[in-house]
């Protein structure tokens, strides 16, 4: 890692969280089982309501066999969110360890160039513009929390 990469180790329900963000290659995310997106829409940022889980969540989700991080999270922007990107970057990737258990994945930014209507199969319900955080997350181990703070100590991203 060089001095403009970061890794923040987490703990929470979902086990031990590495989170990696900066100069990353696309060669570090080849084996990620998935991806979540950071979609800035405006003044902004974009989160979806999952009906299941009843809270909200940036749009991603796991890869089909036949993806890369880039074209798996390009699907889920719009699927969870009717999300069409411009501009995406790739930021870095977290990883989950539990026992007997690892699962990683990509973490990527990107302005909005377009909402639409989702699927109407969608697992997510509204879709809604926020300046920050909202309380009711679906995930409490602050993953999202970190990499918004990396973004704003580092706009160019």
């Amino acid at each position: 890692m060089d001095e403009h990469t970061r890794e923040t180790h987490l703990k929470g329900p979902r086990g031990d969280v590495s989170v990696i963000l900066g100069n990353i290659s696309p060669t570090d995310v080849k084996d990620c089982m998935g991806a979540i997106l950071i979609p800035y829409y405006k003044d902004g940022f974009i989160l979806s309501f999952h009906k299941r889980r009843k809270s909200w969540e940036f749009p991603g989700g796991k890869r089909e066999a036949d993806e890369t991080p880039e074209q798996c999270i390009e699907r889920e922007a719009y699927e969870e969110a009717g999300i069409i990107l411009e501009k995406m970057k790739l930021i870095g990737y977290y990883t989950i360890k539990k026992p007997g258990k690892k699962k990683k994945a990509a973490i990527f930014t990107a302005r909005v160039e377009n909402l639409v209507e989702k699927p109407e199969w969608s697992e997510m319900g509204k879709v809604e513009c926020f300046k920050q955080l909202p309380e009711n997350l679906s995930y409490k181990d602050k993953v999202y929390e970190t990499i918004l703070e990396y973004l704003s100590e580092n706009p160019n991203c």
